[in-house]
């Protein structure tokens, strides 16, 4: 499916300057895994050390909050 990712200000440098980044995925994880396989040096920002999502990273989804447990799956 269609995502587009609209990246804050502060993260922009680490995506050379785009505001938004368009990929395909089925998931919030997996949009998130496209986005920072682009953009590697993002990827400390967006993920902790055991990989999971930071916990100060808000994810929108269809015009609705998503806690980072959407995009952190249990093992």
């Amino acid at each position: 499916m269609p995502v587009t990712i609209e990246i804050p200000t502060a993260f922009r440098r680490f995506t050379e300057g785009a505001p938004k980044v368009d990929c395909s995925a089925a998931t919030i994880a997996d949009a998130l895994n496209e986005l920072t396989s682009r953009y590697p040096d993002l990827s400390r920002h967006v993920r902790d050390d055991q990989g999971q999502i930071r916990q100060f990273l808000n994810v929108y989804l269809m015009k609705k909050i998503s806690d980072s447990s959407a995009a952190n799956p249990a093992p």
